[in-house]
Formats: structure tokens, C-alpha cells, sequence
């Protein structure tokens, strides 16, 4: 006869723990009513451009409700670039090119901040207090970083990753816009070219833009500049791998309508395109 084995209540107690989760899951930010953070156009697309828009717009989750803010304030500069998706999408179709843009506004996370700079969540935009980003626990950060600044940052990684072995050269192109006026201050500037210590492809660009349009006024580094405490796209996925860059920032009453948006959008089309024929970067 075969004996019993006996279970001692060690067992038993290690058997209960082993069969249920050490930590329980985390409650997810994103629930199926919020669209997706990252959008993605021309996927694995064989031209040289890769396109990023990391302030396309203006989302915000919905257990977040409104940040506290009025439907004006979202809708401002301070929730989104005004206009540059629709410039983004025109170069995408156009020239044309692969495009990776975030949904989601940079006043819930700013996809273009590296991890931890005082502004990546910011609790005030150009002097508007954002009440929903207050007195914010590491969990609720880590929320915004694991459900929309990272699932962003990887699209670029996996994107450029998949060039790279696929063998299709790439030229990052990152657009954006900016005030016409600044703390009472005219900005003249039609569109400013933005780079850290390479500044090879934004001086051929601005050229090829001179011709292209010559009334253009033409801001380099203008009216920001690219830093490596301040920005992440540029920094980590351009510098970092030897990539042509350029951050174009474009003036946003000149993109405020679709006409605006279809004028420039042709301007850039034509000069990036001769700028890769200069660069002998053309399909």
C-alpha cells in the first residue's frame, strides 16, 4: 500500500502565496474609451524622412477629466502645436514620408522632455496653473510615463531599428510650432531651424527655404534651442545615432487654417526634397 505523503503547514502557506501575484496589477491610466497614444503613418515606409510630432494634440485621458482646464486653455498653444499635424501630415504624403505623431497633450506628459525635468509634467504652461497635474504621486507619474511617454519614445526607437535593418537611410525631421508673441514680445521669425551641436542639415534646409521662398524669415535655433536636459527626441534618437536632424518650429498663425497649413507644407516639401538630392538621400 502506498503511503500519504503529509503537507506540513509550511507548504501550505508557501502554495497559497506562490499561487496568487506578489503585487497586485497596477490600475492602468488609458481605459478602452481613450484612443491609442501613438499614431504612426506610412508604416515601414522605404523614403528617407522620418517625421516626428511630439505635441500633434490635444487628448487627455479621460479619468484625468479636464486638468482643471477651460476648453480655450486646452485648445491653446499651451495644450498642443497648433497646426503642425496638419503640416506633418501634408510632408508625409507629399515628399513623401514615414510619420510617428503623440495624441496625447503635452500637458499630461511632454513626449519631447527627457525623464524627470521639472516641466515633463508641468504644474504651469506660459503662466496657466494646470490643477490636475498638482501634488502628483510617483505612481500617478509613473502612470503617464508607462501608458504615453514611453510607448512613444519606443515607437521611435522600433521604428528607426527596423530602418536601420531594413537598410533605409533616414533624415529625422521633427515639426512644431510657436507663438507669433512671447510675454509682449513679437517673434519675427516666419519658422526657425532647431539643433544641438549638428547643424549641417538645418543650414542646407534653410538655404533650399531662401530660394524656395525668399521673404522667408528664417530663425536659426530661433525661437528655441535644442539642449540635452530640455529636449529628448533630437538628442536620443538623431545625435545619439548619427542621424541628418532638424527640429523645424513653425510661426502658428501662419498654420492656423488649412490654407496656412497647405502653404508651408508645399514650401518644406520642396525645399526637404532638394535637400536630399543635395545630400544624395532621394529613393
Amino acid at each position: 500500500m502506498r503511503r500519504k505523503s503529509k503537507i506540513s503547514n509550511v507548504e501550505i502557506r508557501l502554495s497559497f502565496l506562490y499561487a496568487r501575484p506578489l503585487n497586485p496589477p497596477e490600475p492602468s491610466l488609458l481605459q478602452p474609451r481613450d484612443v491609442p497614444p501613438v499614431g504612426h503613418l506610412h508604416q515601414q515606409a522605404n523614403t528617407p524622412v522620418l517625421l516626428v510630432c511630439e505635441h500633434a494634440g490635444n487628448a487627455i485621458p479621460s479619468q484625468l477629466g479636464t486638468l482643471g482646464l477651460s476648453q480655450a486653455e486646452r485648445h491653446s498653444h499651451i495644450g498642443r502645436d497648433i497646426g503642425a499635424l496638419a503640416v506633418a501630415r501634408e510632408l508625409a504624403n507629399t515628399l513623401p514620408g514615414e510619420l510617428i505623431y503623440q495624441k496625447y497633450s503635452r500637458l499630461v506628459v511632454d513626449c519631447n522632455r527627457p525623464l524627470g525635468v521639472p516641466d515633463f509634467i508641468p504644474e504651469v504652461s506660459a503662466g496657466v496653473s494646470v490643477p490636475g497635474n498638482v501634488s502628483l504621486s510617483d505612481a500617478q507619474r509613473a502612470q503617464r510615463i508607462r501608458e504615453i511617454w514611453q510607448p512613444f519614445s519606443d515607437s521611435i526607437e522600433q521604428t528607426l531599428d527596423d530602418r536601420a535593418q531594413r537598410s533605409v537611410p533616414t533624415v529625422l525631421v521633427c515639426i512644431h510650432s510657436f507663438t507669433p508673441t512671447l510675454n509682449g514680445v513679437d517673434r519675427p521669425w516666419h519658422m526657425g531651424l532647431l539643433f544641438n551641436r549638428g547643424d549641417a542639415l538645418a543650414t542646407v534646409l534653410a538655404h533650399h527655404l531662401r530660394v524656395e521662398a525668399a521673404d522667408t524669415v528664417i530663425g536659426m535655433n530661433e525661437p528655441y534651442v535644442v539642449a540635452d536636459d530640455e529636449d529628448h527626441t533630437i538628442p536620443r534618437f538623431g545625435e545619439a545615432r548619427g542621424i541628418p536632424h532638424v527640429l523645424i518650429e513653425i510661426r502658428n498663425d501662419l498654420i492656423r487654417n488649412t490654407a496656412g497649413q497647405s502653404r508651408w507644407g508645399r514650401v518644406l516639401t520642396r525645399s526637404l526634397q532638394r535637400c536630399l538630392e543635395e545630400l544624395r538621400l532621394c529613393p
